[in-house]
């Protein structure tokens, strides 16, 4: 069984009204970068949580103890929402900081292949602002 979390954007959710509904319907029906997944392999979303805030306005630890919740609940892998792929500059930052505090679990940027290298016209279709 693979006990996955999902990593949004505050921002992106508070401002843009994204409740996650593509990620969430990515897992459900093992599309975008859950098609990997066979239907016999169980895919346990476990938790859900939403970015601190930028580094400029949190503490630096925050991440980090938000991902501890997860980990505790034996998560071994962590999607970042395609709003995090597609607005954040600190997404690589934040992947970092996950890889290098908790080594055992994988990080995927992103849920949906067909929008990672096209997230300008993601952007543009969905009306998401970039928080530069």
């Amino acid at each position: 069984m693979e006990k996955i979390g999902l990593f949004c954007c505050s921002k992106s959710t508070r401002e843009n009204r994204c409740a996650s509904a593509q990620c969430l319907n990515n897992i459900n029906n093992r599309t975008g970068d859950f098609q990997e997944y066979s239907d016999e392999k169980e895919i346990d979303l476990v938790g859900i949580i939403n970015c601190p805030g930028c580094p400029s306005e949190i503490p630096p630890d925050r991440l980090s103890s938000q991902i501890k919740s997860l980990a505790e609940l034996q998560v071994n892998k962590i999607y970042f929402s395609n709003c995090m792929n597609s607005c954040c500059v600190f997404r690589y930052d934040y992947q970092a900081i996950i890889e290098r505090d908790y080594p055992d679990i994988d990080v995927f940027i992103g849920t949906d292949k067909e929008l990672k290298g096209n997230s300008s016209e993601w952007i543009i279709t969905r009306r998401v602002i970039r928080f530069d």
